[in-house]
């Protein structure tokens, strides 16, 4: 399960946190500040295969940014296509998603949802308390705060990712938005994957996570087994965590990652796109 990042702005965001919080609980603004149509030019890195090009496919998710963490600027910085899952609710949620996708980096929304054991208060988690109604819009004002989210994806998640009913009120959203979605699996028993499916969403399970030990060696073993199983499915997806040392060791494998034919790509590239149908305003 992912740990809370610790921002490096920490001491200077403690001091409003309680400001924070009140507004976080009591306010939800209708609209956010939208990107003018001259901030869409980056677009995403292109990954030219050609037509009969069967390159094995990686997709590789970085979780976790928004909230000013170490290794932020270095993941932004790295010349290959990632899949940057922005936080809600952080002090950086919108300059961080705009810089990933000035970068050339796929953007999604990294849903808070709750997990079984404690969770903090912001950003807001969608949780089983709620009614249907109100996860649905918590979930639209979340994707409100991540410009250019074409996908989201679980933050946490191993309570409400199981339950049936919240599963499927998110993935509504996700519907009716016409986004893909990326079951984190942080829950062996999450029905996230199921029903987006059932629900026409281009859907892609993770894998494997790259760094629940936070060592390089141990990273750069998980980014080759997820390498490998490219390698004998035809595409995979892994994800990891926004810090330092996911930065310098993604630096160093993707370009031996690539001498060895494989295709680092999006994570929307690596969906199942044939469950896909025309999407409506689901109830």
């Amino acid at each position: 399960m992912a740990r809370w990042p610790l921002p490096r702005c920490a001491p200077r965001v403690a001091a409003g946190l309680a400001v924070l919080l009140v507004g976080a609980m009591f306010h939800l603004p209708a609209t956010l500040p939208k990107a003018s149509a001259a901030a869409v030019e980056p677009g995403v890195m292109e990954v030219r295969l050609g037509p009969s090009e069967t390159r094995p496919l990686l997709a590789i998710i970085i979780d976790d940014l928004g909230w000013g963490v170490l290794g932020t600027a270095e993941v932004l910085a790295l010349p290959y296509p990632l899949t940057m899952a922005v936080l809600p609710d952080g002090p950086f949620t919108q300059r961080e998603a705009r810089q990933a996708w000035e970068r050339g980096h796929e953007v999604f929304l990294h849903l808070p949802m709750e997990p079984k054991g404690a969770f903090p208060p912001v950003p807001r988690f969608v949780t089983v308390d709620l009614s249907d109604e109100a996860i649905r819009a918590r979930v639209r004002y979340h994707l409100l705060q991540v410009p250019y989210a074409t996908g989201v994806n679980n933050h946490m998640g191993s309570r409400a990712t199981a339950d049936r009913r919240v599963a499927r009120a998110v993935l509504e959203v996700v519907a009716e938005h016409g986004l893909v979605f990326v079951d984190s699996r942080t829950w062996h028993l999450s029905v996230m994957g199921e029903l987006a499916t059932e629900l026409g969403i281009p859907l892609a399970v993770n894998q494997l996570f790259l760094d629940n030990i936070r060592e390089a060696e141990a990273i750069r073993r998980q980014l080759w087994r997820g390498a490998a199983l490219a390698q004998a499915r035809g595409r995979a997806l892994v994800l990891g965590h926004v810090h330092p040392l996911m930065a310098s060791v993604l630096a160093e494998e993707i370009p031996r990652l690539q001498e060895a034919g494989i295709a680092v790509v999006p994570a929307s590239r690596v969906v199942n796109w044939d469950v896909a149908r025309p999407q409506r305003r689901l109830r």
